[in-house]
């Protein structure tokens, strides 16, 4: 079973630098479906990928993980 990872820190991210994602894919070279599909963990990122949007976005490597590779946390009822 595949990892599944929550970029909802990497969304906000892109609307405070008010990024849509066609924005982002243009500035990291691939098409906003394929952004679209990293961002729905239907593929994964690659690390040049990671490497550009954090140079964009101004993420520290600090914080990647907390961008890039927070595990989702389902609810259980």
């Amino acid at each position: 079973m595949e990892a599944v990872y929550d970029y909802s820190l990497l969304k906000l991210r892109m609307k405070e630098f008010r990024l849509s994602q066609q924005d982002l894919a243009d500035e990291i070279g691939i098409s906003r479906v394929s952004l679209n599909k990293k961002l729905h963990n239907i593929t994964g990122f690659k690390q040049n990928e990671i490497k550009k949007i954090c140079a964009i976005l101004n993420i520290k490597d600090k914080y990647i993980r907390f961008y890039f590779f927070t595990n989702v946390v389902k609810k259980v009822e």
